[in-house]
């Protein structure tokens, strides 16, 4: 029985549904403010090509912090899928083909992710790519307010529920 149980993933139960945490994007959306009202001043004070290339940067960076303050982030867990949504943009990876759920720590960015392997991300140069930089084909793009081992845990477990699941089913 993993963090959340097998049963968490029968298929009568439906998903479950994680949901990226607003601290972060409200930090952010602060932030980003606060450089377009310091580019609005630059531009009104003289030079005008700076800060309006200021304004507009910080400009894009808080409406996209907007639309994710607006709709988060989410993480739909069934017992057969996985799909992620962010940004009106959204991707799904059946779990019983996902292997090696674990923490990985990204270098450049200092956070620890989530990394898998998914024979349908290790077919494209992004999966490739991926795995020379981060070991493993998949990365989800955070870790919607958990911790990276309890949602590898969480993970791994669904995957193998799934797993489990497929080979029960006539085919």
């Amino acid at each position: 029985m993993g963090l959340m149980g097998e049963s968490r993933f029968d298929e009568g139960e439906g998903g479950l549904v994680l949901v990226t945490p607003r601290k972060s994007h409200v930090r952010f959306f602060v932030i980003d403010a606060l450089f377009v009202s310091g580019g609005v001043l630059i531009a009104v004070g003289g030079s005008n090509a700076v800060g309006w290339l200021v304004v507009g940067f910080f400009g894009l960076c808080l409406v996209v912090e907007t639309c994710q303050l607006i709709a988060p982030g989410r993480l739909v867990i069934t017992p057969t899928d996985m799909e992620v949504r962010s940004l009106g943009r959204h991707w799904s990876r059946d779990l019983a083909s996902c292997t090696g759920f674990k923490p990985w720590r990204n270098p450049f960015a200092r956070q620890t992710l989530v990394g898998f392997d998914h024979p349908l991300d290790v077919s494209k140069r992004a999966g490739r790519v991926n795995t020379k930089i981060a070991g493993c084909s998949g990365t989800l793009p955070e870790t919607y307010g958990m911790n990276a081992s309890e949602l590898a845990t969480l993970l791994e477990d669904a995957s193998k529920a799934a797993r489990a699941s497929a080979t029960k089913r006539p085919a």
